[in-house]
């Protein structure tokens, strides 16, 4: 869909509202397009960000519905006798659908298995425009490990009591598209075509400033935040000039309006992350990379944030057999996103090698990620553990774990390797004693 000079001439809000969208969700007797019926259809109708119009249908397949089916619905044979068979309402289906935009939580099931029904009726398929809101979650919040419909509602605060009904599935992905789209306005979208791919534009963990926003609005959007956000800043080309953590938006302002003034940079990212801990280590991961000049700075804030006085003295105190990093194994700190955490392998502590897991759903993941560390660098061999961090800071990275650091907990690998029980109720105490208060992502960038 080509951005036409009317929509280039619209403001964000326009564009979203001018659209018409028809939300809908299907319950079938099975996935298989060729044998299985729908049992159920649910649409809602949206002008732009408001509900215009809804339908939900009781649909009798004239085949038997599977036990299961029925306990995951609770549409029996009995409630559906004699309502009408899909062929006596797919005009008024279609009626309904018109020439809007088709929206699904699972678009690539509804989409199909409606057009596949078309098929057998000897129709012509749905050309309609389709957006799945389950993969534009997956583009707007892209380290979320589930976003199932009713995990979406829970967080985003959207009612769903009735979980697989259509009609309630209906209207609570048509609240998450709502959602979504004041986002979109938030984030100025410009053309159309960004709702069906708003990768690396629109997440909401992050945003991008370009010099010509200037430092003012940059420092206005920081001091609105009260969680932990990782700055990158880049001159031309992308060259990285400096990454550094922030302990929240409204800290640190001086620090950050000061290196904007003194720097040839092109663009500011921000980005919401779930402890401070993940700043330092995107900090550490390019450190080598920066000037003298920066490297010195970011050294200097870093120990102010940490109350360290005297640096060159921790420096020389500093044993690497007596540190955090050969005390422990593993690292475990919250994620942003609400029932997720991650687990950092000392015993490897190289970029990408971290494990985003949710609890309780990925116990076993965790233990199958800890035995794999552990494999590759036994606890006996530990002079050939990996990491990235520069030696100078070490130290400082040492310093933080050991006495100031919140919202982490460092464990040796045989916890969870002989004793998963124990372990279990470890990280439980650790997610009471630590959780977020974020609001995120509802509250976002």
């Amino acid at each position: 869909m080509a951005t036409t000079q009317n929509e280039s001439n619209q403001t964000s809000q326009e564009i979203i509202d001018n659209l018409t969208f028809c939300v809908f969700d299907l319950e079938t007797t099975g996935g298989n397009h060729s044998y299985d019926k729908i049992i159920e259809i649910g649409m809602i109708k949206m002008k732009g960000r408001e509900i215009v119009d809804e339908m939900g249908l009781l649909i009798d397949p004239q085949v038997q519905i599977p036990e299961f089916i029925q306990k995951l619905t609770s549409l029996t044979p009995e409630i559906l006798e004699g309502k009408p068979t899909i062929d006596q309402v797919l005009e008024e289906i279609l009626e309904f659908m018109g020439d809007s935009i088709l929206v699904a939580h699972n678009s690539s099931f509804d989409v199909p298995f409606f057009n596949s029904v078309l098929s057998r009726m000897k129709r012509a398929k749905l050309k309609n425009r389709v957006i799945c809101t389950n993969l534009m979650t997956k583009y707007l919040i892209p380290e979320i490990m589930n976003s199932n419909l009713t995990y979406m509602s829970q967080i985003f605060g959207i009612p769903h009591q009735k979980a697989h009904r259509a009609l309630e599935d209906a209207k609570a992905a048509g609240m998450l598209l709502k959602n979504f789209l004041d986002i979109f306005v938030q984030k100025n979208i410009r053309k159309v075509n960004q709702l069906y791919y708003p990768r690396n534009k629109f997440e909401l963990d992050r945003v991008h400033f370009q010099r010509e926003n200037g430092v003012k609005e940059i420092l206005s959007k920081v001091s609105t935040v009260s969680l932990p956000i990782t700055v990158t800043i880049k001159a031309d080309q992308g060259i990285i000039l400096a990454i550094f953590p922030l302990k929240s938006g409204t800290e640190d302002l001086t620090f950050l309006g000061d290196f904007l003034e003194t720097s040839n940079w092109k663009m500011v990212t921000l980005k919401l992350v779930g402890s401070y801990f993940e700043g330092l280590l995107n900090m550490a991961q390019h450190f080598t990379k920066y000037s003298p000049d920066h490297s010195l700075h970011l050294i200097e804030k870093i120990c102010k944030d940490m109350n360290i006085i005297n640096l060159e003295e921790l420096q020389e105190g500093f044993k690497i057999e007596k540190s955090f990093f050969y005390q422990q194994d593993f690292l475990l700190v919250p994620h942003l996103i609400p029932e997720q955490l991650i687990v950092y392998p000392l015993v490897n502590l190289i970029p990408k090698k971290e494990l985003i897991f949710r609890y309780p759903g990925h116990k076993k993941k965790v233990i199958q990620f800890i035995s794999g560390q552990v494999r590759r660098f036994p606890p006996d061999k530990k002079k050939y553990r990996k990491s990235f961090i520069a030696k100078e800071l070490l130290p400082i990275f040492d310093h933080f774990l050991n006495n100031i650091a919140d919202k982490t907990w460092g464990f040796k690998s045989d916890l969870p390797l002989k004793s998963q029980g124990k372990f279990y109720d470890k990280v439980t105490t650790f997610i009471e004693e630590n959780e977020i208060e974020s609001n995120y992502p509802k509250m976002h960038l």
